[in-house]
């Protein structure tokens, strides 16, 4: 019997060993500060930004980028960023990003206010197109009124949570419909999903509460190419 254990153990101990490892995806470094470099810049200095040791790096477009709150993105700043756009040449970096914010002044119930929503998206994922970056890359830290957080919200005092999060997952699939119109097959870069939620957390409470609604939206719009 003890010899039989003993047999057995080996086994189970070979068994893995016989089986391939999968191979771990490759792990890339990836550029991203308080300064964040404008496409300007970027054609301008793409040379010397190539000599340090990364990847690629995550630019922004000025006011654009702030996707829940500018309503007028126009003006001679965001004229020279869409005109440095193609004229960056890329060499050593492979996986560049345009950044979007998360930072709100807009009412998740108002179609008017998600037409310039979906514009200032539509600017971001064309700016990556014309950029030939790899995607955009969607900070949900709100730097400023936080569109995640149920009780600061325009209509929390007439809108129960579960509506709020029901039209959240709905704007969350315009979004992603919203980039992949202008770039097909595109990755989406965040900093964080769900891991600041814990189980057992009362989303209507918590900073990102409304954040998984939205990412639940985006993954029912996805397209196959999507990352």
């Amino acid at each position: 019997m003890r010899t039989a254990l003993v047999c057995l153990l080996l086994i189970s101990l070979l068994i893995p060993a016989a089986v391939p490892a999968a191979a771990a995806p490759a792990k890339m470094l990836i550029e991203y500060g308080w300064d964040v470099p404008g496409p300007v810049f970027v054609a301008e200095n793409i040379r010397e930004m190539e000599k340090r040791p990364f990847d690629g790096l995550i630019m922004r477009v000025h006011k654009i980028g702030q996707i829940f709150s500018e309503r007028d993105p126009t003006g001679p700043e965001v004229d020279a960023a869409f005109a440095a756009l193609p004229k960056i040449e890329w060499q050593r970096f492979t996986d560049n990003f345009v950044c979007m914010y998360a930072a709100s002044t807009m009412d998740w119930f108002s179609d008017e206010d998600w037409e310039w929503v979906l514009r200032n998206v539509r600017l971001c994922a064309k700016a990556a197109r014309l950029a030939r970056c790899k995607g955009v890359c969607f900070d949900a830290e709100p730097y400023g009124t936080d569109p995640w957080l149920y009780g600061e919200q325009p209509r929390a005092d007439e809108k129960t949570f579960a509506e709020y999060q029901a039209i959240v997952r709905r704007r969350g699939a315009q979004f992603m419909d919203a980039i992949e119109a202008e770039l097909p097959s595109p990755v989406i870069h965040t900093f964080f999903l769900t891991t600041v939620l814990r189980p057992g957390t009362d989303l209507a409470e918590h900073h990102y509460g409304l954040l998984a609604d939205f990412l639940n939206g985006m993954l029912d719009a996805a397209d196959p190419g999507t990352r």
